[in-house]
């Protein structure tokens, strides 16, 4: 029975994990493809342009620039505290496993 709670409360546990683990993927991948279009705008950036398109692309690649940089701090704030309290969460849960364990195997003597 205490088996049971025990793997109900791990597969809960894994499931959240898991898709946690997924959606830092899916943010890091959006702001790796931010960088790669901001890296396209520099590149098209060439001499034979005049000074208008010159300052537009350089206004454009500035924005791009600072709106990759706030993005990129919202997502270190918000996943530092995901994972602040993964890992107190990891740590109650194997610590309530250790009290349960201990707990069922004095019970049997």
């Amino acid at each position: 029975m205490w088996l049971a709670t025990i793997m109900t409360e791990w597969n809960h546990f894994l499931f959240i994990y898991i898709h946690d683990f997924i959606e830092i993927c899916f943010q890091i991948l959006h702001t790796s493809g931010q960088i790669e279009i901001l890296c396209d705008i520099l590149r098209n950036i060439s001499s034979k342009m005049n000074n208008q398109q010159l300052i537009f692309c350089m206004k454009e690649a500035i924005g791009k620039h600072q709106k990759i940089i706030t993005f990129s701090d919202k997502i270190d704030k918000i996943f530092s505290y995901i994972a602040l309290i993964q890992f107190m969460s990891s740590t109650l849960l194997t610590c309530c496993i250790g009290f349960t364990v201990i707990t069922v195997i004095l019970c049997q003597k």
